[in-house]
């Protein structure tokens, strides 16, 4: 069954995804790109609005003017050419010079340009599943400058493009690393654009996937789990296909692979279990009809652009297509961890005990994916 899932990714994300490197039926002429962890985050997840005004659920507003400082809840400041060196975009980045840090609260003691002696300064760059580049820069560098230094570290070609996020702001190319309060240190997280990558990829599955954690969930559940100290409503009737994710973070603290007291429990410093299906414009609906008061919001959620996800398998399932596969027809939705601290949890607006969750980008993780025949 391990051919279900480039079937199911193939036909509700429109990919191409292909089991061999030199699959005959693309003819590119290259080597096509290997299908990971990154690349099911950039077409898997869907981008919607904390406001409701949802321009595209797959990918990040350019344009979020006016939005309120992070760190004290303030108004923007400056003129509004200096507001517009940077466009806002969702993530979760903790200090800014010059403001507080989220995660402790406590003032930022660097000042924007300070470099090392020899008059760089050191970023480190990280992609959406932590993978880490660091670069050295001059302190009076362009954002054009960093993304040269990073294809040059990377090897990535000059026709992909690069988006750089800095405290949930898309950084312009023109913008210099102090317009932009970039210092020494300073840790940036970067999207190659997905309207930039080949459509096609090559799946690996022994790299990809992880059968060890396969399992076939059963008809109904009469015990009731928690995973993160939520409720953790199992996806009763589907088949879980698992990814392999262990060891792709900075820890596996998030998955809970550790310290769970019994199957029923939450282990410690784990993140809660959610979904989301493929149907993009189900989820833009239901968010720009939701109330505008969250039933729980974490401390550090960012109003904005975020992922949306809920808690709920049954209202996933609602939100995606079948797909056909030897010769019967399957539902597939994700099955992810989410970190409340960066969400905003709502009410469905049509009632009854579901929410759905809007999350900051990199705090979101897909971990299975979830087949079921109907």
């Amino acid at each position: 069954m391990a051919d279900i899932v480039p079937k199911g990714l193939s036909d509700l994300l429109n990919l191409k995804i292909v089991l061999t490197p030199s699959d005959p039926s693309i003819n590119t002429g290259k080597p096509l790109p290997v299908l990971d962890l990154d690349s099911l985050h950039k077409y898997s997840l869907h981008w919607v609005s904390s406001d409701g005004n949802n321009n595209s659920a797959a990918a990040p507003s350019s344009s979020l003017p006016g939005q309120r400082n992070l760190a004290t809840n303030a108004p923007p400041t400056g003129s509004p050419a200096q507001r517009g060196l940077a466009t806002n975009i969702p993530t979760a980045q903790a200090a800014i010079s010059g403001q507080r840090n989220l995660a402790s609260n406590r003032p930022s003691d660097s000042n924007p340009g300070q470099s090392n002696a020899s008059g760089d300064i050191t970023l480190t760059v990280k992609t959406l599943t932590g993978k880490s580049t660091m670069v050295k820069v001059k302190p009076d560098s362009q954002i054009s400058d960093v993304k040269d230094s990073i294809r040059s570290s990377d090897g990535l070609g000059l026709s992909q493009g690069l988006k750089l996020l800095h405290l949930n702001k898309n950084l312009k190319d023109e913008a210099t690393l102090k317009d932009s309060f970039i210092t020494e240190n300073a840790t940036l997280f970067m999207i190659i654009s997905a309207e930039t990558v080949a459509p096609a990829f090559y799946m690996n599955a022994e790299t990809f996937l992880h059968p060890k954690y396969d399992y076939q969930y059963g008809a109904a559940d009469k015990t009731q789990f928690s995973r993160g100290n939520r409720r953790f409503i199992r996806p009763c009737g589907w088949m879980k296909k698992a990814l392999r994710v262990l060891g792709k973070y900075e820890n596996n603290t998030w998955l809970g692979v550790a310290g769970r007291q019994s199957e029923t429990q939450s282990a410690g410093g784990e993140w809660p279990v959610a979904y989301h299906g493929t149907k993009k414009g189900d989820v833009e609906k239901l968010c720009r009809e939701r109330s505008r008061n969250p039933v729980h919001q974490g401390q550090n959620f960012t109003p904005g652009k975020g992922i949306y996800t809920t808690s709920s398998p049954h209202l996933a399932e609602q939100q995606t297509e079948s797909f056909d596969f030897e010769g019967h027809k399957y539902k597939m939705i994700f099955m992810d961890r989410v970190d409340m601290s960066y969400t905003a949890e709502y009410k469905v607006p049509s009632g009854g005990q579901d929410t759905y969750s809007i999350t900051s980008e990199e705090r979101v993780r897909p971990y299975c994916i979830l087949f079921k025949k109907v």
